[in-house]
């Protein structure tokens, strides 16, 4: 297979005319002109050249789109499931319920659309703006490569500082409160919220997160998998098994009517076990890959069914 390359000859009456020349022989025209097999393409406009990308053919495959977008709607309700499962932390100095939903609504969703538009807003924008970006492939999604490509000093201090401040903002309401609030409930006597941050600080520059940017679907998906079973626990037995009362005297008794034996619920216990394994094993089974691809909404489904069963029964 042979790769397209497109130059951009830029005239008073064409100022975008692209000239296609076949960098290698030979080239299946019928398999193109059906779409059954993939042609790459590549554009030159003057001294620039563009990453070679593949070739959108005219016949499109809905079922395939529909399911791509299934995968990546996945992947993002695993990134929003760290919060939501850890919302009691955030919401926690709430006056209200009322204060609590009005907050959550405009804080997140709201908020997280608007930044996704910009976002997708202003990488399109880069292909025409940039001379040296040709294709969708080569525009910087990444803000610090976008702002390197500005030359005003005040506009790199301006966005050096916005992302400064994006960045905290960020990290310490999503990424740090939770942990923060579960490292002084471990250990109460010695670690407080705020040794409970930098702690949870120190791990996560430790982990090195940046070095699975390049797997960022994958890992989400695996995330999603390991969240979605938790949180199918925990709305089943409020909603469901508690029918939303719960004895908060009780929650605080060794004795009470939520303790166990073990000191654990064995039902919640053989729930989460039991989403997590049918959520992942589609990632080294090829056959159930499907669930895998589902593993948010798979995990939170049989965990969800079994904790339900299982406590129906012991009651």
């Amino acid at each position: 297979w042979g790769i397209l390359q497109a130059t951009m000859e830029e005239n008073d009456q064409a100022p975008y005319q692209y000239k296609l020349t076949f960098i290698k022989e030979p080239v299946d025209f019928a398999a193109i002109e059906n779409g059954t097999r993939p042609i790459k393409v590549q554009v030159r406009k003057y001294e620039f050249i563009s990453s070679v990308v593949t070739a959108q053919v005219a016949k499109t495959n809905p079922k395939a789109d529909w399911w791509s977008y299934i995968i990546w709607f996945t992947a993002m309700v695993g990134f929003w499931a760290t919060m939501s499962i850890s919302i009691s932390d955030i919401t926690r100095f709430a006056k209200s319920q009322e204060d609590q939903i009005k907050g959550q609504f405009i804080g997140l969703p709201l908020t997280m659309i608007f930044y996704s538009f910009v976002g997708i807003f202003v990488t399109c924008a880069a292909v025409f703006i940039f001379r040296d970006i040709l294709v969708a492939e080569d525009a910087p999604w990444d803000p610090v490569s976008l702002v390197a490509k500005f030359n005003n000093p005040a506009v790199v201090i301006f966005a050096q500082i916005a992302l400064l401040i994006a960045t905290l903002s960020t990290n310490i309401a999503a990424n740090v409160i939770a942990p923060a609030y579960t490292f002084s409930n471990m250990f109460p006597k010695s670690v407080n919220f705020k040794m409970g941050g930098v702690i949870s600080g120190i791990i996560g520059i430790l982990i090195c997160p940046w070095w699975l940017m390049d797997e960022i679907s994958n890992l989400l998906l695996f995330v999603s998998g390991l969240l979605g079973p938790i949180l199918g626990i925990l709305l089943c037995d409020y909603f469901i098994i508690r029918n939303k009362t719960l004895n908060v005297n009780a929650l605080y008794q060794t004795d009470g009517e939520y303790s166990f034996r073990s000191g654990f619920n064995p039902c919640a216990l053989i729930a989460m076990v039991l989403g997590v394994l049918t959520a992942l094993i589609g990632k080294w089974v090829p056959a159930l890959d499907f669930l895998f691809s589902l593993s948010w909404f798979t995990g939170f489904v049989v965990a969800f069914g079994v904790y339900y069963f299982l406590m129906k029964k012991r009651n």
